[in-house]
């Protein structure tokens, strides 16, 4: 026998077409509809050929005339988890009965989304597959979003799974979690970013203790991001391991924007690293810098760039020597932007330079020029 083949689209309309010649009739205060024969062949064609999908599109369009508990014992025979999930939402339906394969399926996905759509469903008997499970994220949705879930049974999955990830959302989140044993589990599994987390959003986390994991890990990123946002965490600690790095960025930055930064310590890699931008940084935002040390390392590198910046953005610094190594250098720019923002300064300089001159008793000609 030949297939034929229907475009499901036109069936759609051919049956919502049929379906309105469905006979109304009243029993009792409720109204029924009873479906024409041809109706209830397209629902017999329906349930035979269709997939569950089909059959859920047509079940949503709530037809008048069609036998919502025939289509969903169709579902029931699948044993589909997620249509016999769908299938519950909709009026009219066996809930019980979709429960019952949402059940036997044991899917945490569709027992934690049963428990909380379905009004009737039963919450001990889906919570218990969860558990079964093991899985930490529906064991912490089914605790968040579940009105008498059993709080203690699903945060010890959690723990025991040591996912880091649930852990801290479920120490969020979840009122009465065990905020010691959560927040060890983080500490154990060495995850950085749930560390600074936990440490951040958890009230009760112990600090210290995430501030560990961040020190022993040598990341530069986390040192300095823990020291600058913790009370209570081992500064000097944090900022021995920037030290020993001798990153420059991160040296500046520590020695810049932390409480209790060994300045001298930092400011030491820097010197040491000969760099005239970052001394040149160091000694115009760190409170406290030895300015007259960055600032001969900033001559003896000759950069016309961060001599004529030190010159004019540090108080104190010293503009006749700086003035030199500009003029040393040749660079015309560097010159040009020196003499015009320092005009009165050199006008001193070479009047002090003149003076000096004039008074040197080796003199013994003088030309004007």
């Amino acid at each position: 026998m030949e297939e034929k083949k229907i475009v499901f689209e036109t069936f759609k309309r051919a049956m919502t077409e049929e379906s309105k010649k469905s006979q109304k009739i009243e029993e009792n205060d409720v109204i029924k509809y009873i479906p024409t024969d041809k109706l209830k062949f397209y629902q017999e064609l329906l349930i035979k050929y269709a997939t569950l999908e089909q059959i859920y599109d047509i079940a949503q369009l709530e037809i008048i005339g069609i036998e919502i508990k025939k289509l969903g014992r169709k579902i029931i025979e699948s044993k589909d988890p997620k249509y016999n999930y769908l299938f519950a939402l909709m009026k009219g339906t066996d809930k019980k009965a979709h429960e019952q394969v949402v059940l036997e399926c044991k899917n945490p996905e569709y027992n934690y989304k049963f428990t909380r759509d379905i009004k009737s469903a039963n919450i001990e008997a889906n919570e218990k597959v969860i558990l079964e499970s093991k899985d930490p994220e529906y064991c912490y949705l089914f605790a968040k979003y579940i009105e008498g879930a059993d709080i203690t049974a699903l945060e010890n999955i959690i723990i025991e799974s040591k996912n880091s990830k649930f852990s801290y959302y479920f120490a969020k989140d979840i009122k009465g979690a065990n905020i010691k044993a959560l927040g060890q589990v983080i500490i154990d599994r060495k995850d950085l970013e749930y560390n600074c987390m936990f440490a951040e959003d958890i009230e009760g986390a112990d600090i210290k203790a995430h501030g560990q994991v961040i020190i022993k890990s040598k990341d530069l990123c986390y040192n300095y991001l823990f020291a600058k946002d913790f009370e209570g965490t081992n500064t000097k600690a944090h900022g021995q391991v920037i030290i020993n790095s001798k990153n420059l960025f991160y040296n500046y930055n520590f020695a810049k924007n932390i409480k209790g930064a060994d300045i001298s310590a930092h400011e030491k890699v820097v010197s040491e690293s000969k760099s005239p931008e970052f001394c040149y940084y160091f000694a115009l935002n760190v409170k406290g810098a030895n300015v007259k040390a960055l600032e001969k390392v900033v001559l003896q590198n000759k950069d016309p760039k961060y001599c004529y910046l030190f010159a004019k953005d540090l108080e104190g610094a010293n503009i006749k020597k700086l003035y030199e190594e500009i003029k040393n250098s040749g660079n015309v720019e560097y010159i040009q932007k020196f003499e015009c923002y320092f005009s009165k300064q050199i006008e001193i300089i070479e009047l002090e330079e003149t003076v000096k001159s004039l008074n040197d008793e080796n003199n013994t000609d003088i030309k004007f020029i």
